[in-house]
């Protein structure tokens, strides 16, 4: 998967360029924790250790280990696909 990564890239970016997203100056920006362990064993053996991160969901009043995927998208509702990390 990380060698798909500039290829993905890519497609999102020709993708944006298509329409009209490429212009549009108003962005919404919403996340969602992506837990990926719960013990402390499972954090320190993860392959995930350089990227996941601890962070606090608000909604849930819970502390997680892992990612938040974040989507970003015009008013009109077309997605930006972008990918946040932390």
């Amino acid at each position: 998967m990380r060698a798909a990564l500039p290829l993905v890239k890519l497609v999102m970016r020709w993708l944006a360029a298509d329409t009209d997203l490429w212009t549009d100056t108003t962005w919404i920006v919403d996340s969602t924790p992506v837990e990926c362990g719960r013990s402390r064993p499972t954090v320190m053996r993860s392959e995930l250790a350089g990227w996941a991160k601890y962070g606090f969901c608000r909604s849930h009043s819970r502390w997680f280990w892992g990612l938040r995927l974040h989507l970003v998208c015009s008013p009109a509702g077309r997605a930006a696909g972008r990918l946040g990390v932390g």
